[in-house]
């Protein structure tokens, strides 16, 4: 999806810098445009005006006439373009409106993400679709974003459920089946086989949007909710992109995207950073970051959910509170970037 957002973006700089272009050539020769047409209407005029008394008819009187003003007029505008074309201020401020765009250009292609393109993942999509595009995850999209980590509230945290299971009627569905991948990596020149679970789809509602009543336990790896849960207008259900029609239709309400591919987790984490959320990497104990981890403890005391532990009250659904990324597949870490 990355890929052909940029490639629409660089079209629209690129239009740009032509407009600019085309702008300060057309000021600077707009003068000499003129004169050529005074030249030649003059010409026309006198032409006329030598065979009048054999055109009696009044259309050609009339274009006599329309002649007249126009040259009259001319000189009037000759002086303005001329000043126009001098004016060192006005050609200051075209050049640096040229340098910027084709600077934009460079930089456009330069960027691997939505957030480099700086443009919102709701607006990227709405850009496809009016150009006739279908939105889909690929390889492109498979940038995690780094963001500062600022857990003031439920706001900042976003909970991801990864299943094989579609959901239906704007719901989780139950599950039971795993699957599971095996990778072959290397280790000191010796062959490891390396399993890893394989989901189709994934879910990711806003935290603050889940009903306390609700919410059953929540870890720093992991929240779980009541079976009666319902997914909300701002949730997000990312699926096959073969399956998207049906996903839609199933559930009116959430917002579905395509992907690329038979599983979902290698771009399940880049998602949640282009949503705008931090992701955050886990090891036993809780957060690598520990200034993420103590933001978030505080942050659930501050909600009075620290002491939500309620592990008896029936079935419940288990989703992840954010994301953690164990570098491996094909997840790319953009590095230093860093976007508020």
């Amino acid at each position: 999806m990355f890929k052909d957002v940029q490639i629409l973006k660089i079209k629209e700089a690129e239009n740009l810098f032509e407009q600019l272009r085309n702008e300060q050539i057309h000021t600077r020769n707009k003068a000499g445009v003129l004169k050529g047409e005074l030249r030649n209407l003059e010409s026309k005029l006198q032409i006329l005006e030598s065979k009048q008394n054999n055109y009696k008819q009044q259309n050609i009187l009339e274009e006599i006439q329309n002649l007249r003003d126009r040259i009259s007029l001319l000189p009037f505008e000759i002086a303005i373009a001329e000043m126009q074309a001098n004016d060192s201020v006005a050609i200051s401020k075209m050049s640096t409106k040229i340098k910027i765009a084709c600077s934009n250009i460079t930089d456009i292609y330069k960027t691997i993400s939505l957030a480099q393109l700086r443009i919102k993942l709701v607006d990227a999509i709405n850009l496809l679709e009016n150009n006739c595009i279908a939105p889909v995850l690929d390889e492109s999209d498979c940038k995690i974003h780094k963001r500062y980590n600022k857990y003031q509230s439920k706001t900042n945290l976003i909970a991801v459920c990864e299943t094989n299971n579609m959901p239906i009627g704007n719901r989780l569905a139950e599950t039971n089946e795993t699957i599971i991948e095996q990778t072959q990596i290397t280790l000191n020149s010796e062959p490891l086989e390396c399993s890893q679970q394989k989901f189709r789809y994934a879910v990711l509602q806003p935290f603050d949007q889940i009903p306390r009543q609700q919410i059953i336990k929540v870890n720093p790896d992991d929240v779980r909710v009541t079976d009666d849960f319902m997914l909300t207008q701002n949730a997000w259900i990312l699926c096959p992109e073969l399956e998207v029609k049906k996903v839609k239709e199933l559930n009116p309400v959430v917002n579905v995207l395509g992907y690329k591919g038979s599983k979902v987790n290698e771009f399940v984490a880049p998602f949640v950073s282009q949503l705008g959320y931090r992701v955050e990497r886990l090891e036993k104990n809780g957060w690598v970051d520990k200034q993420s981890q103590q933001q978030f403890n505080n942050l659930l005391e501050k909600e009075n959910l620290l002491m939500v532990q309620r592990d008896n009250i029936g079935n419940y659904k288990k989703l992840k509170t954010l994301v953690f990324v164990v570098s491996k597949g094909n997840v790319k870490d953009e590095g230093e970037i860093t976007i508020q």
